[in-house]
Formats: structure tokens, sequence, C-alpha cells
């Protein structure tokens, strides 16, 4: 159930009073995500104020959210044409790059396979040689290395 309205501490370090559109999205937040200590002080402080008790903010978040809503309505509508005019231009752009970048593309695997083959061969021989591990040792004579992890079981 959608329970609207302003409430005493939403955030536990203020405004005082804060406008919530659905509460219980917030209760749910604190019950299942904060704190297991804090959540009765929270729900305790976290009180709905009637409109009664402040008429005048009731009707100036009234007021303010019929302005909102005639404001949001007229974005949308000058909007709508500029996004269409956008995502055809998008589409015909992206078609257009995807034509230059796939040859391209092709072209720079063509070029870099066979140096990334050799380097990737170099690597599996420097890998395997017991001079490598030796090397390692002689830089860093503490290393925990145990041929799988510098964290070995104690």
């Amino acid at each position: 159930m959608r329970e609207p309205g302003f409430f005493t501490f939403v955030h536990h370090e203020g405004p005082l009073i804060e406008w919530s559109d659905d509460i219980t999205e917030r209760i749910i937040y604190i019950e299942t995500q904060k704190p297991v200590h804090e959540r009765a002080t929270r729900l305790r402080c976290l009180t709905r104020i009637p409109e009664d008790r402040l008429p005048a903010l009731y009707a100036a978040g009234a007021e303010y959210q019929r302005v909102k809503q005639l404001a949001e309505a007229e974005y949308e509508r000058v909007k709508q044409p500029a996004g269409a005019e956008y995502q055809r231009v998008r589409q015909l752009a992206e078609a257009e790059y995807q034509r230059v970048r796939r040859p391209a593309w092709a072209e720079y695997q063509r070029v870099r396979q066979p140096a990334w083959d050799e380097y990737q061969r170099v690597r599996r021989q420097v890998l395997t040689d017991p001079s490598t591990l030796a090397l390692v040792k002689a830089l860093i004579p503490d290393c925990p290395w145990d041929g799988h992890t510098i964290f070995p079981k104690e």
C-alpha cells in the first residue's frame, strides 16, 4: 500500500521533516538493509505528520506536484519529436560507424595476431623455465610462492 506524506526522520541525519511518495519503501529498506541495532530507533522516530498539523506545507506540496505534472507533460510533448529524430540520426550514424569499424578491426586483428602468438610462445617458455622462479626468489628472498599462490596454507 502506497503511503505518501510528510514524515519525521526519513533519514537519520535529517532533515527533520521530509516528503516521501511512498514511505513503505523506506520502511522495508530500514528493516532489511540498516544495521539491526539501529532499526527500532529509526522506525520509532519515523512518524507521519498529519495534514492538519502542517496545512501550509501540505498545500505548498500539493501545488508543487500540480505544477510539476503540468511542466513534465509539456517537457515530454516537446522532447518526444526531438528524441525520435535523435534515434533516427543515431541509427544512421551507428550503421556508418559499424561499416567503417568492422574492416578496421579485422585489419587490426590480422596485423596484431602474429605478434600476440609470438609473445604467448615466449611467455609460456619463460614461465616454465626453472630459472624464472630462481630469478623471482633472488628479487624477493622471502617470497612465499608455493607454486600456486603467495598465500600458502599454514
